[in-house]
């Protein structure tokens, strides 16, 4: 698939693998639910409940990483991983849940924690008033613009050393709504459902907010992903 959007690893040196996943799925038309989220939806952790210490080991990266993705500040990002890790230690003797829904669980402890920075940094008020659930129509369906494969190019199309700044900047650009179900979604790999008990959302208004935010993000950088 990858190849397929002219998007080989080697013609993107620097470029994480979540920035990856994002531009494959901003430029894929397939379901949905289908191949370009195998991998990245894939839980690291399997089998009997493990030790407070291993879900530290495999997690704390990846959740600094939603937590940056979402706050899009280091510094906040840091403070939150950290404060996500203490809540985790406290109520993980109570965690009834599996091995592979470890990450999940940890993922809804940092969205509830950037809700909370949200609230308490104003945020909400830097950005449009969007009518964020209402039912897709046909109008929706057919606004989002087509992207080039840049196939022909992809040195012109992508500036390999601040591409993931440009994607960083669209991301925080995004209301936050969108940006949550988004980053869960495109660049962690969450299921639906998983981003439904992330979030305290419907299924539908997950799907809803996910098109939408897809879409805004195709629009902004559109400049940087045609021919």
């Amino acid at each position: 698939m990858v190849q397929a959007l002219g998007l080989e690893c080697e013609t993107l040196p620097g470029v994480s693998g979540d920035v990856l996943n994002l531009i494959i799925a901003l430029c894929s038309d397939l379901p949905d639910d289908h191949g370009i989220h195998a991998d990245a939806g894939r839980h690291m952790l399997t089998g009997p409940k493990p030790s407070f210490e291993a879900v530290l080991r495999a997690y704390h990266k990846r959740i600094y990483n939603l937590a940056y993705r979402l706050l899009g500040n280091p510094d906040e990002a840091a403070d939150l991983t950290q404060e996500t890790f203490v809540k985790a230690y406290k109520a993980y003797s109570r965690f009834q849940g599996t091995s592979e829904g470890t990450y999940p669980w940890l993922c809804r402890i940092t969205v509830n924690g950037c809700k909370n920075r949200f609230r308490e940094l104003g945020r909400q008020n830097q950005f449009e008033a969007w009518s964020l659930d209402e039912p897709l129509g046909p109008d929706d369906m057919a606004a989002a613009a087509e992207i080039g494969d840049g196939s022909a190019n992809p040195s012109a199309v992508f500036e390999r050393r601040d591409l993931e700044a440009k994607i960083q900047e669209a991301i925080q650009e995004l209301p936050p709504e969108f940006r949550i179900v988004v980053v869960l979604r495109d660049m962690h790999g969450l299921s639906y459902k998983e981003i439904a008990d992330a979030t305290g959302l419907t299924l539908d208004i997950v799907k809803v907010r996910l098109f939408r935010g897809r879409g805004i993000l195709r629009r902004r950088l559109s400049p940087y992903m045609e021919d």
